[in-house]
């Protein structure tokens, strides 16, 4: 019996000792992981080799429902108003994090909301692609939003920016030659989603003020 109770304290010993090393050595790693997470986003955004800035967005919309949107992104798929299965297909993986696909130009990829501060998220991703070019790479997309009023009420003014890296450098000097063709067909798949984007966020305000009106 004395040899059990020997055996049981010093198992008991062991299981304190490891416990805040473990502890310790998990927090270790999910700094490590962030912190190379944040320097993919940065490095992404300072060597992208396609840039485009969009124009400030009007959006008739408060802050509860625009920061509904950013932090639930699968909604955009699910409003009445939102994307048909032929234009975006969003899976949710949990943790903020969302498979995506675009069937018209064969993308396919992974993105989440990687950072949301006051006014501003930014989101990062990794997908391929084969239509413009067949390439694979990241893309980070930074969404910054004032809340304003006018006489017809609150607006947020939505400017976002949106940086592609490629995995393969030739590509990537490809990429920069054809630019001239490229932009205008990657700014007008830009513009197709923020416009459908700006249509859901707006109907779910109208929403919102219609069942608020109600007695």
């Amino acid at each position: 019996m004395h040899i059990i109770h020997t055996i049981l304290l010093n198992l008991l010993l062991c299981i304190l000792y490891i416990t805040p090393l473990w502890a310790e050595s998990t927090q270790q790693e999910e700094t490590q992981a962030e912190a190379v997470h944040t320097n993919e986003i940065q490095n992404t955004i300072d060597k992208s080799s396609i840039t485009r800035t969009q124009k400030p967005l009007k959006i008739r919309t408060d802050r509860e429902i625009l920061e509904y949107f950013i932090g639930h992104v699968g909604e955009l798929t699910k409003h009445k108003k939102g994307f048909t299965d032929k234009e975006l297909i969003l899976e949710a993986k949990g943790n903020g994090e969302y498979n995506i696909q675009i069937p018209s130009k064969k993308i396919t990829g992974d993105f989440s909301l990687a950072e949301q501060q006051a006014n501003k998220a930014i989101y990062f991703g990794h997908g391929k692609a084969e239509s413009f070019l067949h390439f694979a790479g990241t893309i980070v997309l930074e969404v910054d939003y004032t809340m304003l009023n006018d006489k017809a009420g609150c607006y947020a003014d939505v400017k976002m920016g949106v940086y592609l890296g490629f995995n393969n450098p030739a590509v990537a000097v490809l990429a920069v030659i054809t630019s001239p063709i490229l932009n205008p067909q990657l700014d007008k798949l830009i513009a197709k989603f923020t416009k459908r984007t700006q249509m859901v966020i707006e109907a779910a305000y109208a929403e919102k003020n219609g069942a608020q009106a109600k007695p």
